[in-house]
C-alpha cells in the first residue's frame, strides 16, 4: 500500500510544510498586528492580478491564465486572489478613507479572479459577500451592491473590449457544467469504493504513494475534495479529525465575531477568507502545496486565542 518511498517522502514533506506554515502564522500573529498581515496578503493579491492582466493583454485568446504560464496551481492562485478580494471589500466596508483606491484594488483583484477562471473561487467570493451583507443594515447593503455592480461592469468591459475569452470567463459556468458536476459525483463514489475495499483501507487509507500530485504519482480516485482526499489517502480517522478541527475553528471565529463589542473588521475579514478557502477545498482534492488555507486557519486560531486572553 505504501510503495514508492520517494512519493511517500515527497508527500509528507510537502504536507508537513503546510503544518509548519500554519504554526508559523499562529506565532507570528501574536507578535505582528494581524491587520499588517492582511494588508500584505491584499497587496500580494493585487500584484499577482496585475501580472495576470499583463499576460492577458499579450494573448490572442484566453481560456484560463495560470495553467502553464505561472509556477503555481491556477485554482490555488485564484482562491488566494479571492481571499485578497474579501480583505479588500471588508476594508471598504469599515474604512472611511481611500474608498476610490479600494474600489480600484477590488476591480484589479476581480479581473485576476476572472482570468484564472476558477469556479470555486468565484462561488467562494460570492458566498463571502452574501455573508458580509448579512451583517449589515439595508442602507449599507445598497451601497455595497452599487460597488459590486461597478466592479462587475468593469470586469465585463475588460472581457469584451481588451481580451478574447475562448471557452473561459462566464463559459466556465455554462459549457459542460453538468458533466463536470456528474464527474465530481463519480469521483466521490470511486473514493468511497476504495475506502470500503477493506478495513486497512478504511483505517489508514489507500496510501499516499497513490496521491497524484507527487512526481510520478498514480492518480487513484482523486475525489476533488480536500477532506475526502485526506480520508482516501490517510484513512477515515485523519479525514474526520481535520474536518472536526476545520469546523471547530470556524465556530470559534463566529463566536469571536458575535461576542466582540468593539471593531470587528479583522475578525470578519478572516471569517470571509475562511469561507473562500473552504469553498475551494470542497472542490479540490489537492492536499499539498496549498498555502492560503493554512494561513487563514493560523490567523483564525491566533485571533481566537487573543480573544480568550482578553476576555
Amino acid at each position: 500500500m505504501y510503495t514508492r518511498p520517494d512519493a511517500v517522502i515527497i508527500f509528507f514533506f510537502e504536507y508537513y510544510l503546510n503544518i509548519v506554515l500554519f504554526l508559523s502564522v499562529v506565532v507570528a500573529a501574536r507578535h505582528i498586528d494581524e491587520d499588517i498581515i492582511l494588508n500584505i496578503l491584499l497587496i500580494l493579491g493585487i500584484v499577482q492580478s496585475l501580472v495576470l492582466i499583463d499576460i492577458a493583454l499579450g494573448m490572442d485568446a484566453i481560456r484560463r491564465i495560470g495553467n502553464t504560464e505561472l509556477p503555481i496551481g491556477v485554482n490555488h492562485l485564484s482562491h488566494a486572489l479571492g481571499a485578497a478580494f474579501v480583505i479588500g471589500i471588508t476594508k471598504y466596508q469599515y474604512n472611511k478613507h481611500h474608498k476610490k483606491l479600494i474600489i480600484l484594488s477590488l476591480l484589479i483583484l476581480a479581473l485576476g479572479i476572472a482570468l484564472t477562471g476558477s469556479r470555486s473561487s468565484i462561488i467562494g467570493v460570492s458566498l463571502a459577500i452574501v455573508a458580509l451583507f448579512s451583517l449589515q443594515n439595508k442602507s449599507t447593503i445598497i451601497k455595497n451592491i452599487q460597488v459590486v455592480t461597478i466592479i462587475l461592469f468593469g470586469v465585463t468591459v475588460f472581457g469584451v473590449v481588451f481580451v478574447n475569452f475562448s471557452g473561459g470567463g462566464i463559459n466556465r459556468f455554462t459549457e459542460g457544467i453538468l458533466s463536470s458536476l456528474l464527474g465530481r459525483f463519480d469521483l466521490y463514489l470511486e473514493a468511497l469504493r476504495e475506502l470500503s475495499s477493506g478495513p486497512i483501507a478504511s483505517l489508514i487509507g489507500i496510501g499516499v504513494s497513490n496521491y497524484g500530485h507527487t512526481p510520478g504519482g498514480s492518480l487513484v480516485g482523486d475525489p476533488h475534495n480536500f477532506w475526502i482526499s485526506l480520508t482516501l489517502y490517510l484513512g477515515i480517522p485523519v479525514g474526520l479529525a481535520f474536518l472536526f478541527l476545520h469546523l471547530l475553528i470556524g465556530r470559534q471565529l463566529i463566536q469571536v465575531i458575535i461576542n466582540q463589542t468593539d471593531q470587528k473588521e479583522t475578525e470578519i475579514a478572516i471569517f470571509l477568507m475562511l469561507i473562500v478557502v473552504s469553498t475551494y477545498i470542497f472542490f479540490s482534492g489537492r492536499v499539498t502545496r496549498i498555502y492560503t488555507i493554512w494561513i487563514v486557519l493560523g490567523l483564525a486560531v491566533s485571533r481566537y486565542t487573543q480573544y480568550l486572553n482578553c476576555s
